[in-house]
């Protein structure tokens, strides 16, 4: 049988409570710590309590309630009990084939696993520091988040009924996993044929509606500095307020009142700018956009047809030509005057230019999709036997 969701493939050992098994829950006669064998492969046994641990996580995660009485809720939630043991079998079966085949957990991938596990912790320290930083949390920088994102980790493993030794082994399970499917498709890649024939199909979807898988045509592009004489941001703010509020023309209105405050500073800058004054100069003495003074942006933005810019500052910029300035472009900012520093056409790649990227993407779809024939092959010629009364 073919699982629903085959999430078990390159990544094939992965923390389960990472499994998008949604909730599923249920009146349990089975108690945890009973090892009552819910399933047996190849006659080696599947415990009751494996399946527990992942689906109490389940439960906790998904804030179901295990005593529902719901049909709809009870039909779902034997349709989940059936992937997850479906899931732990499938986990059985490539265990044994990679026993097998002389695979094993060397102390070279438990370092790895390791150095993954504290990885993961700096990333969801760094995340929780974001988070603070950004909503405005008092005293954020004083925070250890290291030790917070520890505290959080260890939770959800203690929900799972796994140590922080549980998990780094799972790791290490699921890296073992990945080298032994990467030495089983070693041989499996993408023919020039179905490279060329991938290439043809994308530049005529890119062509007709800019929706292919990979980027094989790059839009004109003009680079641009500008300089902004803002509105207060308080203002900006007003009139997103009566905007979304559906008070249109009363925004419009406000808006127009704001600008005409700041027109003629405006009007001053774009007269300097017209007459030939450093654009450099007049950016740093009046340019009221951070991004402007930013490391990111020092050479200006790059403006094209699919930029998120405000309407009227995009299609100003696309039509300046290279070194030419605008009049003041007004936005819901404030005024720009912008200044077209370079344009590019448009540049269609050619396959040899996309070749390499096109082969990776191929060739790990070929091998992702020949890993799946595998394990099906391999479930197929495996004994399995469940007991499905028992969970």
């Amino acid at each position: 049988m073919k699982s629903k969701k085959r999430l078990l493939l390159i990544t094939v050992l992965a923390l389960f409570f990472s499994l998008v098994l949604g909730g599923c829950g249920g009146k349990q006669e089975i108690k945890q710590g009973d090892n009552v064998v819910i399933a047996q492969v190849n006659g080696e046994d599947i415990l009751y309590n494996e399946f527990y641990d992942i689906y109490n996580y389940t439960l906790i995660s998904k804030e179901i309630d295990p005593e529902t009485e719901d049909e709809e809720e009870l039909a779902y939630m034997k349709e989940i009990k059936e992937q997850i043991l479906e899931d732990l079998i499938t986990r059985k079966v490539m265990q044994q084939k990679m026993e097998a085949d002389g695979y094993e957990i060397t102390d070279e991938i438990m370092k790895e696993a390791e150095d993954s596990f504290n990885s993961m912790i700096e990333m969801i320290g760094l995340q929780m520091q974001l988070q603070a930083q950004f909503g405005g949390d008092e005293g954020a920088e004083e925070k250890d988040y290291k030790k917070e994102a520890e505290e959080y980790v260890a939770g959800e493993l203690e929900l799972m009924n796994m140590t922080k030794e549980d998990y780094i082994k799972n790791m290490a399970e699921e890296i073992m996993a990945n080298n032994y499917f990467e030495d089983l498709t070693k041989v499996v890649e993408a023919s020039e044929e179905e490279i060329k024939s991938f290439y043809d199909k994308e530049l005529e979807i890119s062509k007709t509606d800019g929706n292919g898988a990979i980027d094989l045509i790059k839009p004109a592009q003009t680079r641009v500095k500008h300089i902004l004489i803002k509105i207060a941001d308080e203002d900006t703010g007003e009139y997103f307020n009566l905007y979304t509020g559906g008070k249109f023309d009363e925004a419009e209105s406000f808006l127009e009142e704001k600008l005409a405050e700041i027109k003629p500073k405006a009007e001053e800058v774009l007269e300097k700018a017209k007459n030939g004054e450093d654009f450099e100069a007049l950016i740093d003495e009046y340019g009221e956009d951070p991004g402007m003074e930013s490391e990111e942006y020092k050479d200006g933005y790059l403006v094209d047809e699919m930029s998120n810019f405000e309407l009227p500052f995009k299609e100003t910029s696309l039509k300046l030509e290279e070194g030419e300035i605008s009049d003041l472009v007004p936005t819901v900012y404030g005024y720009h005057i912008i200044k077209a520093y370079e344009k590019s056409e448009e540049k269609v790649y050619t396959l040899e230019e996309k070749r390499d990227e096109i082969k990776e993407r191929l060739d790990r779809e070929k091998k992702n999709e020949f890993v799946e024939k595998e394990i099906d092959r391999w479930m197929e010629e495996a004994e399995i036997v469940k007991y499905m009364d028992r969970i």
